[in-house]
Formats: structure tokens, C-alpha cells, sequence
């Protein structure tokens, strides 16, 4: 799918017609566009100018849906992301959507003066405790489901606390079912056919470091839902995550050090923790301008502290889950550094699969380049490790 820029423009400019926010003639409206990174969608920022008084109007964000970006994508339902947007918005913890077209694009406010959350800002008290409140606050746009696994299959069912009304999120789509189904047999099937093609070319005693490699994914290929169901608890209760909480879905104001969530559309019930989890291990990778793993630095005992003020306001949020069957149990659990670590591991394993889903031998063999959806799918596993380890210190102790 190609962008058609004049398309664009023309979708702009019947948003700034028919909201009648202005009063200005179609002939007056000029609209100049800059393509903003994104893996699964076209994204622009627009400037809307008046050539009559050559006054800037508005600045927006336009995004048109491209569900092109391996298998996450199936599942997307823009409709839902839009009524997570509006929430958002509502308390300033994110743009407001000005304008849609029902799985096309949408338009929303651009925040000027932001910019992707900086790196030094990462571990910054001030934006980690914005960070944990919106996260938290995100966690009550749906039910919350208990739910049980039994042979790869998960039962689910709602439970509603007296603060629940109809204008919740009713969501069907779990981090559990996708990573052992959909996504897992998308990765496995791609990566055959990438290992196929590998293993014609190349032999281990002329590339030991590479075949090490692919030997690894392989083998967590094989044996994925089993190392899947080690960290995801058995039983338990699942509340609606944002799921793609890095930095480059978190916009950061300079001037009043605000922060706001955006790029909801992987949003899923998801165990508790899990997008604080997310964050914190996103924050070991740089993506752009080049790719950068930093499994060095992790400790875990440090960021054992910011999950634990998350998981303190959700429990506070949340005590009606004691009164359930299990409830209590589970209270006691999420609270531990055992399940953080292993919230972590579901992250690496989920990304790891994605990625193994997005791999492509042509760019891996280009000269001088390790495709880079390869080299995160090896550096996921390689961090999951670091996991198991830090696992099997605390079970020592």
C-alpha cells in the first residue's frame, strides 16, 4: 500500500470544512505534510495554513491505518483504539482525536513542543510517577477478567466492581491466546522458511557464529509454548494493557516535563504490570538511528522499585479481586519479585516471537547488516536468559 499524498490532503482538508472550526474557503486551505516514523501505519504531521492571511491554523497529526506490519496486525481494531484515545484525552494524558473515518485514518490534535521521550529521561522520578498513573488509569478501561489455562486454552470471565458502568471496553483479545496461537504460528512458519534458506547457503564451520544463532531461535521455536507457560501463571486475572509502551509512544514536554500516551492500537488483556514491565525492558533497546542492545546494564533489583509503586496503586485500585475465588492468592504474587522478573520474560518471549514473524533472509544477507528483526529475536532470548538466571537466584536464596 502507498500513501497518495493528494488523498491525504484532501481527507485534511474535509476535516477542517466539516468541523467548522474556522472560518475559511476551500481555495485558502494549504496543508503542508512531514512523514513521522511508524512501522504499522502512515504518519504525517500537518501544518494547515490560511494563504489568504499566510497564518498557520492548525498543526494535526494524520495517521492512515496501514496493518501492514507482520502478525500483530490482524487483531487491530481501530474503532476501540479511538474510544481508548478519547479516554486518554479526556484527562490530558493524550491527544485529542479530532476527526475519523472508520478503519481509514484518523486526525488528531498534534502536541507542538513534544517530542519522543528523551533517554536521559527514562528512570526520571517525576516521569516515571506520570508514567505509572496514566498506566494505571488505563487498566480501568475495561473489566477485569479471571481467568484459567488449561492445555494451552484460556477461560475467560469478567468480574465487575462497583465502580463498572456500560462505558467500559468489552475485549475478547488476551496476550496468552495470541502469543501461543496466532502470533507463535506466523513466527514458526516464516522462520522455516528463512532456516531453509540459511542452511543452503551456509555451513557450520564457515559460519559457527551465525549458525549459533539460528541454532538458539530455533530451539525456542520448538519449545516456545512450553517456556511460554513457565512465566504466564496458570490462573489468575487479566486487565486491558496498552502493550507498545516504549519511548517512542511516549511524547515528552520540555517546558512543564508532562508526558502523554499515544499508539494504542496493540492494546490487550494482558496480566497485571505487564506495560510497566514493557516499559522497563524497552528501555535496554535503542531502535533508532541504529539499533543498540544494552543487556549489560540491567539490574533487576532496580527496577524492581518502580514496578513495585505501580503495583502498590493497582492493588489500592483494585481490592475488590481479593474477595474473588483466588483473589487473595494472587494479590500476594503480583507483588513479588519472582512474577516482575517473569513479566519481563513474557515481554522478551512476546517480542521475540513478533520478531521471529518479521524476519527476511534477503536483508539479513545484505553485507555488513544483521537484519535487524534477527538480531532482536536472538538479543530477546538473550535477555529472557539473564531472567531465568535472576530467577534461580531468588529460588537460592
Amino acid at each position: 500500500m502507498e500513501e497518495d499524498i493528494q488523498q491525504i490532503k484532501t481527507n485534511i482538508e474535509n476535516y477542517i470544512i466539516s468541523s467548522q472550526k474556522y472560518n475559511i474557503k476551500k481555495e485558502n486551505i494549504q496543508i503542508e505534510l512531514k512523514k513521522i516514523g511508524g512501522f504499522s501505519n502512515f504518519n504525517y504531521m500537518g501544518i494547515i495554513k490560511d494563504i489568504s492571511t499566510n497564518e498557520i491554523i492548525e498543526h494535526i497529526f494524520y495517521r492512515e491505518f496501514g496493518s501492514k506490519f507482520g502478525p500483530l496486525s490482524d487483531s487491530v481494531n481501530h474503532e476501540q483504539e479511538s474510544k481508548i484515545t478519547n479516554f486518554l484525552a479526556e484527562k490530558e494524558y493524550g491527544p485529542k482525536l479530532l476527526f475519523e473515518v472508520k478503519d481509514k485514518f484518523t486526525i488528531s490534535e498534534f502536541l507542538i513542543n513534544t517530542k519522543s521521550l528523551p533517554e536521559e529521561k527514562y528512570f526520571d522520578k517525576n516521569i516515571i510517577e506520570q508514567l505509572l498513573t496514566i498506566l494505571n488509569y488505563f487498566t480501568s478501561f475495561s473489566y477485569i477478567y479471571k481467568y484459567q489455562i488449561t492445555d494451552n486454552n484460556i477461560k475467560l470471565k469478567p468480574i465487575k466492581d462497583n465502580s463498572s458502568n456500560d462505558n467500559k471496553i468489552s475485549l475478547s483479545k488476551n496476550q496468552y491466546e495470541k502469543c501461543v496461537g496466532d502470533i507463535y504460528d506466523k513466527g514458526r512458519d516464516i522462520f522455516k522458511k528463512f532456516s531453509e534458506q540459511f542452511k543452503q547457503k551456509y555451513t557450520k564451520e564457515k559460519s559457527p557464529e551465525e549458525w549459533n544463532d539460528v541454532e538458539l531461535i530455533q530451539n525456542y521455536i520448538d519449545n516456545f509454548k512450553n517456556v511460554y507457560n513457565e512465566n504466564f501463571p496458570s490462573k489468575g486475572f487479566l486487565v486491558i494493557n496498552h502493550n507498545d509502551v516504549f519511548s517512542s509512544n511516549i511524547l515528552y514536554r520540555e517546558k512543564d516535563e508532562k508526558i502523554f500516551l499515544i499508539d494504542h492500537e496493540y492494546f490487550i488483556l494482558s496480566l497485571p504490570g505487564n506495560d510497566i514491565a514493557y516499559y522497563l525492558a524497552e528501555t535496554f533497546f535503542n531502535i533508532e538511528p541504529e539499533y543498540l542492545c544494552k543487556l549489560d546494564r540491567i539490574n533487576f533489583d532496580e527496577i524492581f522499585e518502580f514496578y513495585k509503586n505501580f503495583i502498590h496503586k493497582f492493588i489500592e485500585s483494585n481490592k475488590f479481586i481479593e474477595k474473588e475465588e483466588f483473589g487473595k492468592e494472587f494479590i500476594e504474587m503480583i507483588k513479588t519479585k519472582e512474577y516482575f522478573i517473569k513479566l519481563m520474560n513474557i515481554t522478551n518471549l512476546y517480542i521475540f516471537i513478533w520478531a521471529v514473524g518479521n524476519v527476511d533472509f534477503c536483508k539479513w544477507e545484505k553485507e555488513g547488516v544483521k537484519e535487524f528483526f534477527f538480531a532482536h529475536a536472538r538479543d530477546r532470548i538473550k535477555f529472557y536468559l539473564l531472567g531465568m538466571k535472576a530467577i534461580q537466584q531468588l529460588k537460592n536464596n
